[in-house]
């Protein structure tokens, strides 16, 4: 195909999208103002989790918001001087999490999942990664039969989707992780899930992979859009890129660019911390996650890393940087092997791009077909990068596109 297509962002996603793009048989121009695979694409938590269905908005969330004002502490916190601008886009989180809603914002995720690995599959055999990739599933675990039982919700949505799901009392959980606190007495494992060992060397081998296979990626800042029915016009540092297409994939930075072309997105930035420790020998069997604050322990190369939690307080406002190092005493009561760990810790904050429904925006911008949007994936960006793009290159094909897409059109957002 002679039609150009330009993608914005060369995260995980936007990458996808450019190598799936290029597959299709486009002219393809990848463009970022830093290098591939930098911002979360390199700070994520490197797992792929097939079963994510649930949203971050469930029955109750409103009762929990003065705990996320209050308690600087909690998984899920909003900094003070941010609640203002937040307040639009919490009410219409606590507007989706009646069970309907739930029920609904679950289905779609289930339908974008399910083919979650198939769509990455080829993508990291042509890139020659496959060592990168460890299919491990993941473990959750939890202190209490109280905590536990706080999850039933969560349970119910497995079930209803297929996802296989494997309850673990004290005994089965010190089989599995050896090296587990014996605080911990109940779990599940989710046998379905994997991780990559280096999320950051993932995405820069697929977008080494597109470059080989005629892809162009372009280094530079994508200062102004302007579109028309002829094409779009992409200004970026002084000269200007003409396209047939654009593709906007750039994380929570997106918010600025689809206003460029007349969207409002309420894309928030659900800011996640991590800490990476020096290996020393530490043995993980795979990801282990405390179920009731929401961080996991990565085992990754080189390194172990402590990632997860949710900050609201926009894309400016400078790091909490208690909210990372505040990872390194909870893993240590998880996993008592990390005792002597902590004193060369590398501490991170990347900024996860959040809609209030959980889900992504994927399609075409209203009375302008030539632009398409792709973000807003929140936590699942690692996870649903790949069929994401798979889905948009079908659909500029001209193909039926194997995923239903009317769940995840940002003119819904117009009635909300």
């Amino acid at each position: 195909m002679s039609s150009h297509v330009v993608v914005i962002g060369a995260g995980i996603v936007g990458t996808c999208c450019a190598l799936w793009l290029r597959r299709q048989g486009f002219r393809v121009t990848l463009i970022d103002r830093n290098e591939p695979g930098s911002g979360c694409s390199a700070g994520n938590a490197g797992m792929f989790q097939t079963g994510s269905v649930t949203p971050l908005a469930t029955p109750g969330i409103l009762r929990r918001v003065p705990r996320m004002l209050l308690d600087r502490n909690g998984p899920l916190v909003v900094r003070w001087k941010h609640l203002p601008v937040l307040v639009p886009w919490l009410w219409r989180l606590v507007r989706n999490a009646s069970p309907a809603r739930v029920d609904a914002i679950a289905d779609a995720l289930a339908s974008l999942l399910r083919g979650a690995k198939d769509a990455y599959r080829p993508l990291v055999v042509g890139a020659g990664a496959q060592s990168l990739i460890r299919d491990q599933g993941e473990l959750y675990v939890f202190r209490s039969e109280r905590a536990y039982a706080a999850v039933a919700q969560k349970h119910l949505l497995y079930h209803r989707h297929g996802i296989e799901v494997v309850e673990l009392d004290a005994a089965a959980l010190r089989e599995r992780e050896p090296a587990l606190s014996p605080e911990y007495r109940r779990g599940y494992y989710l046998p379905d899930s994997s991780y990559t060992t280096d999320p950051r060397a993932l995405t820069l081998a697929l977008a080494a992979d597109f470059a080989r296979h005629g892809g162009e990626v372009l280094r530079a800042n994508a200062d102004t859009i302007a579109v028309d029915d002829g094409g779009v016009r992409i200004a970026i540092s002084g000269a200007t890129l003409a396209c047939n297409r654009l593709v906007i994939a750039a994380g929570a930075y997106s918010k600025s660019l689809a206003a460029q072309v007349g969207v409002d997105v309420p894309l928030e930035s659900l800011r996640g911390y991590h800490l990476d420790l020096p290996d020393r020998g530490v043995q993980l069997n795979g990801p282990l996650i405390d179920g009731e604050m929401n961080f996991g322990v990565i085992p990754m190369a080189g390194k172990v890393r402590l990632a997860g939690t949710i900050e609201f307080a926009g894309l400016e406002a400078a790091p909490t940087w208690q909210r990372a190092d505040m990872l390194l005493p909870l893993a240590q009561a998880m996993l008592p092997c990390l005792a002597s760990h902590g004193a060369d810790a590398v501490r991170w904050m990347g900024h996860r791009p959040g809609l209030p429904d959980s889900l992504p925006v994927i399609g075409p911008v209203p009375n302008r077909p030539n632009v398409w949007f792709a973000f807003g994936h929140g936590q699942l960006g690692l996870t649903l990068a790949a069929v994401t793009g798979r889905v948009v290159a079908e659909a500029l094909a001209g193909q039926t596109t194997t995923v239903d897409l009317s769940p995840f059109q940002v003119d819904r957002f117009a009635l909300a």
